[in-house]
């Protein structure tokens, strides 16, 4: 079910929420569209991979009540899909890094939803379909 983008407000404001109750304190967390980007420092891949998979079961495992404009409300799981991607290894510059993270989270939808996805794993391994 599509909800109009003034509906799905307050799902937009609570999910960021969701994720930084679960991340370092040292976590950053940006808006991108639709999307928020998670930027962790001296942190090794397979950790990354392990937060990102562990704030994904999270936020899957959280009901979200969304009030609707006509007064009702409507109880919705969230799925969250996330695309792993570090500076070195993956990328050389920021915009490369957002680049490679999101190849990885658009195989992550691509492949069904709710899933963390590695870009370097999806390079080495590509997915055929």
């Amino acid at each position: 079910m599509l909800y109009p983008n003034s509906e799905r407000l307050p799902l937009l404001r609570w999910v960021p929420c969701l994720l930084q109750s679960n991340l370092r304190p040292t976590a950053k967390l940006a808006g991108y569209g639709e999307e928020t980007a998670i930027t962790i420092t001296e942190v090794e891949h397979r950790e990354v991979c392990t937060m990102a998979e562990r704030v994904r079961a999270h936020v899957s495992e959280q009901p979200f009540c969304a009030p609707l404009s006509d007064g009702s409300v409507v109880r919705m799981q969230i799925a969250v899909s996330a695309g792993v991607a570090e500076m070195q290894g993956d990328a050389t510059n920021a915009e490369m890094l957002i680049s490679t993270a999101d190849k990885a989270l658009y195989e992550a939808k691509r492949n069904g939803r709710d899933r963390t996805v590695l870009f370097r794993a999806m390079k080495q391994h590509p997915l055929t379909t």
